[in-house]
């Protein structure tokens, strides 16, 4: 499908913009649940399908989405429920929506277009988020990295995936103020997270960015604040493209060279990862708060944590960076359903709440990944929250989860689990990785 027209870019005088009825996207059904999903019974059988728990089909049927009308999904449900929780930013659907209509004007302003790519050089933030939707409203691609990145390392990246903006936080901006005097990139959008800090904060905040120094930024690149693109008056009303075929991400990874790649996921990629975890944690719509510490910029992050939980209108309680006492401060403060976790994550928290002598409650499962989980800490960590451990495996490639145990209790601590409905799965000899071999 050819890509469609971009929708008007107008201006707004209002401070929350409503949700108008033409955000609605041909094909689309109003239903109860913002990413409706249906079970599948009579789909062909796989061995693996007699260990599902019952309830948990073996296949799924779905209409697959854009990512932004996943978001858009969510909030035409939950308008007035808080999307993004960080420090004292608090941030409903509606506003969240806002943000993003207005940040895609901008863009759309400055000339960026579909098929455009933007670097998003940022740790987990509202911002984050906004920009990462509204890049995806206009039809842009999002390139994500490490903020850690050093600024040839950035460079590469950016030649590789042809960037024609790029993002990055004031306190780190060095390695790509560096890049953009020797790679040009035509737009460099610099967020500030101050606003968000409470005061006692907002001081040593500014003195990092104080240490930095001087920063020299390329000629003929365009810097501007993320404040301003909310204030300029743009905004752009509904997302551009309806092609669900598109690629929505280029994700860095080293693979197994250790040679960066970039893999391509597409919307329908994103989107059908999501209704497989929908369907799998079996989440309760509008209704359950996420626990959010891993990096947005890693695929685990921005499907797992980030776009799964907004399409399904959960809250998400955002975290920068892993702090075990913060950690603790926010799972007591607000209670979160799920949270997801690596396990030297895990074994922090079991050290503190032992050191404490304390116990939580609330937290009905945490999903692991990136790493094994030993045995001893998904026990230790059980013991003290009751929560189910989820225990998974995933690869960039396949937007990531591909195997996940069971959500039912009957998990086994240090296996990937079973493969989610429609996967397929064949195991294949180690020399050649060409013959299939059998079970056993």
């Amino acid at each position: 499908m050819a890509p469609q027209p971009a929708a008007s870019v107008g201006h707004f005088d209002q401070a929350i913009l409503p949700l108008r009825p033409s955000h609605s996207v041909e094909h689309s059904t109003m239903s109860s649940e913002p990413f409706p999903v249906s079970p599948v019974w009579d789909a062909p059988h796989a061995c693996w399908h007699e260990s599902y728990p019952a309830g948990i089909a073996p296949q799924i049927e779905f209409e697959p989405q854009r990512v932004e009308q996943l978001l858009l999904n969510a909030a035409k449900l939950f308008p007035q429920r808080v999307a993004l929780r960080y420090f004292s930013t608090n941030w409903t659907y509606r506003e969240l929506v806002s943000q993003v209509q207005r940040v895609a004007g901008h863009l759309a302003s400055l000339g960026v277009r579909a098929g455009d790519r933007v670097l998003m050089v940022l740790p987990n933030c509202p911002e984050f988020v906004a920009l990462w939707f509204a890049a995806h409203w206009i039809g842009a691609e999002v390139v994500p990295a490490n903020p850690l990145l050093a600024a040839p390392e950035l460079a590469a990246l950016a030649h590789k995936c042809q960037v024609k903006v790029a993002v990055g936080v004031d306190v780190k901006l060095r390695a790509l103020a560096e890049m953009t005097q020797h790679t040009f990139i035509p737009v460099l959008i610099i967020v500030s997270l101050s606003p968000h800090l409470p005061l006692h904060y907002r001081a040593v905040y500014w003195l990092q960015k104080l240490k930095q120094g001087r920063l020299q930024i390329g000629e003929r690149t365009l810097s501007l604040g993320y404040d301003e693109l909310v204030r300029s008056g743009h905004w752009l009303d509904r997302p551009a493209l309806h092609d669900v075929d598109q690629p929505a991400v280029l994700q860095p990874t080293g693979g197994t060279t250790g040679t960066p790649k970039v893999a391509v996921l597409t919307h329908r990629n994103l989107s059908s990862n999501v209704a497989q975890l929908h369907s799998w944690v079996r989440l309760r719509a509008g209704e359950e708060t996420f626990l959010l510490v891993l990096p947005f910029f890693h695929v685990y992050g921005a499907t797992c944590a980030m776009l799964s939980p907004l399409a399904g209108g959960s809250t998400l309680l955002l975290q920068a960076r892993f702090d075990v006492c913060r950690t603790l401060a926010l799972i007591q403060k607000w209670k979160p359903e799920v949270v997801l976790l690596v396990p030297f994550m895990i074994s922090a928290l079991n050290d503190e709440l032992r050191r404490r002598g304390q116990k939580l409650d609330g937290i009905r499962l945490c999903m692991s990944g990136a790493s094994a989980l030993s045995a001893e800490v998904a026990a230790t960590f059980e013991e003290l929250t009751g929560a189910i451990i989820l225990e998974g495996f995933g690869l960039s490639e396949a937007s990531p989860v591909t195997h996940s145990n069971p959500a039912d209790g009957t998990a086994r601590i240090g296996s990937i689990g079973l493969p989610l409905p429609n996967t397929e799965v064949r195991l294949m000899d180690l020399e050649s990785g060409t013959h299939e071999v059998g079970i056993g």
